[in-house]
């Protein structure tokens, strides 16, 4: 994989300037000509290849409508440390990081997603979450393009302590359903081969490039480093290669949803 710019910063920075302007109705080249501004610099900051110091971007906005310090806010927090490989959110209730990830799921090719103890939040039914104390974010498939997605998920995760059976069946038969999806691909990690416990997501836009997303817990961590994500596309790989097959999944997930019918309690996996 090849190294990334702009950065993920600069790139949504871009992306939203892009949109701001385009609903004002007012043409690039009339933008940039208010500002006096050369035309191809403007694309440059739009397109996140050059950086736009904060007098600039307050200019730009006011020039958009973007009057007040509140409004402004949004912008600024992303032009700050713009061209850093890493970007630390404390707590995954901020605005600006739901945002992130929402443009993130929606702009992405592929995404690969590890947790290993809880299920990742795309895919959780509301009990589970309540159960849980996460929140699903199930409103991620509705989306009219979808990234490819691949779900590496381990048993634990399926079958974790303290869950009433009917929330796991419930939950295993929503899994089951997803993962008939064109764009879904859920693989189940046996108990025996754990070597990693820290949930991540492997995020490439073709546009951008690929970054590192680790959840962890009531912060996040964005990895822009190539030698980062390198060493997570190398993790993913074997952590994939140890999972049972697709097709052998989705009969783990049949068995856990319905053991009566399919006779089964979901006992050792097989490949």
């Amino acid at each position: 994989m090849t190294s990334r710019i702009p950065s993920l910063r600069s790139w949504l920075l871009g992306r939203r300037l892009r949109h701001l302007i385009d609903s004002t109705g007012i043409a690039h080249r009339d933008i940039a000509d208010r500002l006096n501004w050369h035309r191809s610099d403007l694309s440059r900051f739009l397109n996140g290849q050059r950086g736009i110091p904060n007098p600039e971007l307050g200019l730009l906005l006011f020039t958009c409508g973007v009057a007040t310090r509140a409004q402004r806010q949004h912008y600024l927090a992303l032009n700050a440390d713009a061209r850093r490989e890493e970007w630390w959110h404390d707590g995954h209730d901020s605005p600006l990081f739901i945002q992130t990830l929402d443009e993130l799921e929606t702009q992405a090719d592929t995404i690969v997603s590890f947790t290993p103890g809880v299920l990742p939040a795309p895919l959780q039914t509301d009990e589970y979450a309540a159960a849980m104390g996460t929140t699903a974010r199930r409103h991620v498939f509705d989306q009219p393009t979808q990234p490819n997605w691949h779900f590496v998920v381990t048993r634990e995760s399926l079958t974790p302590g303290g869950l009433a059976p009917r929330v796991v069946q419930e939950q295993a038969r929503h899994l089951f359903w997803e993962s008939t999806r064109r764009s879904v691909r859920i693989q189940v990690v046996p108990h025996t081969v754990l070597s990693h416990d820290i949930p991540f997501r492997l995020i490439t836009v073709a546009e951008h490039g690929s970054l590192v997303h680790l959840d962890l817990g009531n912060s996040a961590l964005f990895l822009e480093n190539q030698r980062a994500i390198d060493r997570y596309s190398t993790l993913a790989d074997k952590l994939i290669g140890t999972c049972v097959s697709a097709d052998r999944s989705r009969d783990l997930l049949a068995a856990l949803a319905d053991p009566v019918v399919t006779g089964s309690g979901g006992g050792e996996e097989g490949r």
